[in-house]
């Protein structure tokens, strides 16, 4: 369980964030061939060309999967809302196309339009030797996992993700990706944006507010990733935000008689699933010919 934490951010247009200058995104194609989507012809789909590479823009490119819900009320339309998907590896474009959840004011004020972002789905989507995936080694060092055989695993699989997946592996980063989503501002001939993000995409969101702030008009981020944290800072506040929510929802149910658990020991209850789970005994309530490891 993880607090949710969400920040909105209205930007100005003579407003700096973070001190970084916006600088000069080339885009090899600024036009967008919209057309209703194949999977369903309510939306409609296109894509961009980008480039591999941002520092070198006249280099290979890869096309970039986007999708448009188009603004219901096209009288009293404010603007465009790009949604930025999480994951890492999250469908933008499968999201839409399930239905985000975005209220009805929204979808009738503001074009929403998503993306795969780079190296997902239809993005040209990042592959990797399918049995070292299916063979990830034991991760609990209680079990016996150790170190150096996680070590030697990540950098056999990062080999084998660049040899199936070429160039682009190496610019698969967020900002890259904001730089991916100013290309498509400039496709959609909009002079500012409004962003929404969720967890991992929130890094290029503010990625997006610290390279081109003028070019935003307002961003909701929710349940905020720290892009500012090494791993071991965020695998930290990850832990001590889970820590603190359980705490709430413990004391919540001690209180609350609408909760389930209302009565019992929250913590206690906690602990002894966590030790059946650790024992391999803990069967899944969905599929209950399946056992929950303490990994779920």
């Amino acid at each position: 369980m993880f607090a949710t934490r969400i920040a909105l951010v209205l930007v100005a247009a003579a407003v700096g964030v973070g001190g970084c200058a916006a600088t000069t995104t080339a885009v090899p194609d600024p036009s967008l061939d919209w057309q209703p989507c194949v999977e369903n012809p309510g939306y409609d789909c296109a894509s961009l060309a980008v480039p591999i590479d941002w520092s070198e823009p006249g280099g290979d490119t890869i096309d970039i999967a986007l999708i448009r819900d188009r603004a219901d009320d096209a009288e009293r339309k404010v603007g465009t809302l790009v949604s930025l998907p999480g994951g890492p590896g999250t469908s933008g474009v499968d999201q839409i196309l399930r239905g985000a959840g975005f209220s009805e004011e929204l979808r009738a004020r503001f074009d929403i339009v998503s993306l795969d972002p780079r190296g997902v789905s239809r993005s040209h989507q990042v592959r990797c030797d399918a049995g070292l995936v299916a063979g990830r080694p034991n991760l609990d060092p209680d079990n016996g996992g150790r170190i150096d055989e996680v070590h030697s695993y990540t950098k056999e699989l990062a080999d084998s993700c660049r040899a199936h997946t070429g160039p682009l592996i190496d610019h698969v980063d967020a900002v890259s990706v904001a730089r991916d989503v100013e290309a498509l501002r400039i496709a959609l001939g909009e002079n500012r944006i409004n962003l929404y993000s969720r967890s991992y995409g929130t890094m290029p969101a503010q990625a997006y507010a610290e390279l081109f702030p003028q070019r935003l008009r307002a961003s909701l981020m929710d349940s905020v990733d720290d892009h500012s944290l090494d791993g071991t800072g965020f695998l930290a506040t990850e832990a001590r935000a889970g820590q603190d929510a359980f705490a709430e929802f413990a004391d919540w149910c001690a209180r609350a008689t609408e909760c389930a658990l209302h009565g019992t020991d929250v913590h206690a209850l906690y602990g002894d699933l966590y030790t059946v789970a650790a024992r391999g005994q803990l069967p899944n309530p969905n599929t209950p010919d399946r056992r929950l490891t303490r990994w779920i």
